[in-house]
């Protein structure tokens, strides 16, 4: 059993792929499994091992990941489970999260239980406590007793595993956890590949409680056991401080690994980064001191690091003797570096050129959508999520109504439980301000604060609420009467003149924000009047 550490480009792969060669038999089966992070990483590691092959095939390549290696154990045992994927799961948690605040049962989450955020965000807490093999009566006993948020989160994932259980089916999680019992039962039970004698493992930086339980119950059954992990024993503690602890983890669950460091290989190529190093100017092409273009690899833990490590060298070479527009930043996806990418940047002075985002991706423009979406159910967790978000002004629907004024709203609809239309709303204000008149005994009596919630309000702060949402679905009603869409994108623009949303977007404290609002509201208005251009009725399919 070897664990093989050492920076990146050092060999640990590619020792991998030759103990997976070696494994191969006579007719070219594989004897050797390899487990990798994703989907990606396997089909990269296949392109290599195919490489490698002089007849340009691979016999049922067996290269895998934790959870295709759960699902291929559960499959040859012959277990046949439901599983729940990610839409399912979420709709899942949805349901529970409303079930339980209609019951009164959610004390610190039960006022965002309409919110989209907090659905995505308990997924992504439940999964991560999952990966940790942590149940809901360990977390409880974890958790802070007095802390109302906790004991919701708490709550929610025992309510979430107790429905799982009941129904028979099973999450990501959930099948790696069978199929380590599975391995714990039987140490013959089959992995869905034969003839498996070794197990490598490369590209991880860390393992789940899971996955090193999976491991230690197939290092039982094979003759070899290979792990790799990018850690040295350098100066450089904080860049292997998460790594260095899985080599830690890694020993102790498999008792007797021998730890094999390899060497990092020198790199005869400068970076144009390095030139700025040497503090003067970049030598001159064709001089004995030019060097080739180069390349550097940077190592960080996380992907703010990584960032900011490219943004220093960056600077450093603008500061040196690159020219702005010069340098390009590349990434495989932006999704999860665009923004800390504009962030950072921005902080170190560097201005960056990026690509034009969709205008549905702006955070003003998708307010003024919701707002557009609003008619005709006026379905009541679309209403709140505009009064809430910042770009909403009361003030523009008339004087007198302010943030007060939303937060009475908020919880009128609440305690009422008005799922939408518009007579709904202005039902509920009534019957609201009834409540609080009769509860002090008449309409001559001085009228009594009425319990919403967390709040008190009298009968003026109830009717001032409802005027409010009377005033905001009235400013949308414009909509309902345009014909064509020259008169309809009219009806958009004045809507959006009317609640001063522009003048919202202005009054936020980041800069950046606010030009990149003032940009999107400036193309929506330009679409506006191409839209308003084309004098069809409203409701015609364009495409025919």
């Amino acid at each position: 059993m070897y664990v093989l550490t050492g920076p990146a480009r050092c060999g640990k792969t590619s020792a991998v792929l030759r103990l997976y060669r070696r494994s191969l038999d006579e007719l070219g089966r594989p004897g050797c499994l390899v487990i990798v992070p994703n989907a990606p990483a396997a089909a990269q590691m296949r392109d290599r091992l195919l490489d490698g092959v002089d007849t340009g095939v691979l016999v049922a390549p067996a290269v895998t990941t934790f959870a295709a290696l759960a699902a291929g154990i559960l499959s040859a045992s012959g277990r046949a489970v439901e599983t729940l994927d990610p839409v399912q799961r979420h709709l899942l948690l949805a349901g529970i999260v409303a079930e339980m605040a209609s019951a009164g049962e959610l004390r610190a989450l039960g006022g965002l239980a309409d919110t989209p955020g907090l659905v995505a965000a308990l997924d992504g807490s439940i999964a991560e406590l999952k990966r940790a093999a942590v149940e809901p009566e360990v977390l409880a006993a974890a958790v802070d007793p007095d802390s109302a948020k906790d004991a919701d989160l708490v709550a929610i994932y025992a309510r979430y595993q107790q429905t799982l259980r009941e129904t028979g089916r099973y999450d990501v999680e959930g099948l790696m956890w069978l199929a380590r019992d599975l391995l714990a039962a039987d140490p013959a039970a089959a992995l869905g590949h034969t003839g498996i004698s070794a197990v490598a493992v490369d590209g991880f930086t860390d393992f789940t409680p899971t996955q090193l339980e999976m491991l230690t119950w197939l290092a039982r059954r094979v003759r070899t056991v290979l792990i790799t992990l990018p850690v040295m024993d350098d100066a450089r503690s904080r860049l292997w401080h998460w790594t260095r602890r899985t080599l830690e983890r890694v020993r102790r669950a498999l008792g007797s690994a021998e730890v094999v460091a390899l060497e990092a290989g020198a790199d005869p190529m400068p970076s144009m980064f390095d030139l700025a190093a040497r503090g003067g100017e970049a030598p001159v092409a064709g001089s004995a001191d030019a060097c080739p273009i180069g390349i550097t690899i940077l190592e960080a833990p996380d992907v703010e690091a990584e960032v900011r490590a490219v943004a220093g060298a960056v600077k450093a070479d603008l500061l040196a003797s690159a020219r702005p527009g010069s340098v390009a930043v590349l990434v495989r996806n932006l999704e999860g570096y665009q923004e800390p990418i504009e962030r950072i940047f921005a902080a170190c002075g560097i201005p960056v050129a990026g690509r034009p985002r969709p205008l549905a991706e702006s955070n003003v423009v998708r307010y003024i959508l919701a707002l557009l979406s609003l008619p005709p159910e006026w379905e009541f967790h679309r209403l709140l999520s505009i009064i809430k978000s910042s770009y909403f002004r009361p003030g523009s629907l008339g004087a007198g109504f302010d943030a007060t004024t939303v937060a009475t709203a908020e919880m009128a609809i609440r305690t009422a439980s008005v799922l939408g239309g518009r007579e709904e709303y202005a039902a509920a204000f009534d019957r609201l301000a009834r409540q609080a008149r009769l509860a002090a005994g008449g309409e001559e009596e001085e009228p009594e604060a009425l319990s919403l919630g967390p709040l008190m309000a009298d009968v003026a702060a109830i009717e001032s609420a409802g005027a409010m949402v009377e005033a905001l679905l009235g400013r949308l009603d414009r909509l309902a009467d345009a014909r064509t869409l020259a008169e309809y994108a009219g009806a958009v623009r004045e809507v959006v003149g009317a609640l001063g949303i522009a003048s919202a977007a202005a009054e936020c404290d980041d800069e950046r924000i606010v030009a990149a609002d003032l940009r999107a509201l400036k193309a929506f208005d330009e679409l506006l009047e191409e839209v308003a251009a084309a004098a069809v009725p409203v409701g015609t399919d364009l495409e025919k």
